[in-house]
């Protein structure tokens, strides 16, 4: 290790003790790994990547998806795929590219993957085309659930999501995060190509308005699946949440990232820094300031 980056870190340890930030053990076993903070500036903030691909067992999607998570900071992953029996530490592990992970699977479905910005797990759940995690986010004093969703074709088996869904979010007063493939979009200029069906979108429509959902605007790119031939095109992808989660991220933006590895684009949400009210301490700006500050020198 240079002595620069032993100089940083040291630096960086005693300003964490002196202002007593109360960081997880997970986190704090991050921390001799930081490269010049940056994790640990981020920690706080929310970055979440949503995907739907095929065969992700191949090393050139496992490379791929990894350099995603990686240039992109993300530390919350989600993967929907459809033909994958098992996914376990190992498929994880090259796709995050360290062992600071969980996940949460369901069958022929896909994964729900975080880093340890998320302690205290307060609960897994695994339903008819879903899958999620809860648990208590740092920095964030009401507990947020993520819910992954790979939504079916059939209008029968749709309507028993969307009921599924409404159910979990009112049963559990949280902050909710949904993300995923819906397999419905919400109006006409939604899809190019293929045919609009007014029917399904009305009951994805009243699905996110029972659930008191709200459905982040996208930044860039206008549909998130696209045929072969590049003549069809829909936005399939996105990311509901719930009225709460402003209270938190005021500034949330969702973002269509280039397509790879998949007929889908990649989702990536981003929300600016968290908002703690007033703070007469400014403890967090005051760390980002340090940061900064030492990694100029």
């Amino acid at each position: 290790m240079s002595e620069a980056k032993q100089s940083l870190e040291f630096k960086l340890g005693s300003f964490m003790k002196r202002m007593q930030l109360e960081l997880g053990s997970r986190v704090s076993n991050y921390f001799p790994f930081l490269d010049l903070g940056i994790y640990f500036v981020d920690f706080m903030d929310l970055k979440i990547t949503s995907l739907n691909v095929c065969g992700i067992r191949a090393p050139e999607k496992l490379s791929k998806i990894r350099n995603l998570i990686k240039s992109e900071g993300c530390n919350f992953l989600g993967i929907q795929e459809s033909k994958c029996e098992v996914i376990d530490d190992p498929i994880i592990r090259r796709m995050w590219g360290n062992d600071q992970f969980d996940f949460v699977f369901k069958k022929s479905m896909g994964a729900s993957g975080f880093d340890c910005g998320l302690e205290l797990l307060h609960f897994q759940e695994r339903g008819r085309n879903f899958c999620g995690v809860g648990g208590s986010w740092l920095g964030v004093e009401k507990k947020i659930g993520f819910l992954n969703i790979y939504g079916p074709h059939s209008k029968p088996e749709k309507d028993a999501l969307w009921e599924d869904l409404e159910n979990l979010i009112a049963l559990q007063d949280l902050i909710w995060v949904l993300f995923g493939d819906f397999n419905s979009v919400r109006s006409a200029d939604e899809r190019f190509g293929s045919c609009f069906d007014a029917q399904d979108a009305a009951r994805f429509n009243t699905f996110i308005s029972c659930a008191g959902l709200h459905d982040i605007q996208f930044a860039g790119r206008r549909f998130t699946r696209f045929n072969k031939q590049g003549t069809k095109m829909s936005k399939l992808d996105r990311f509901l949440v719930s009225s709460n989660f402003f209270n938190q991220w005021k500034d949330a933006t969702v973002y269509a990232l280039p397509r790879t590895i998949s007929d889908h684009c990649p989702i990536l949400l981003k929300v600016g820094k968290l908002d703690y009210g007033p703070n007469p301490f400014k403890i967090f700006d005051h760390v980002s300031n340090y940061v900064q500050k030492l990694t100029n020198q």
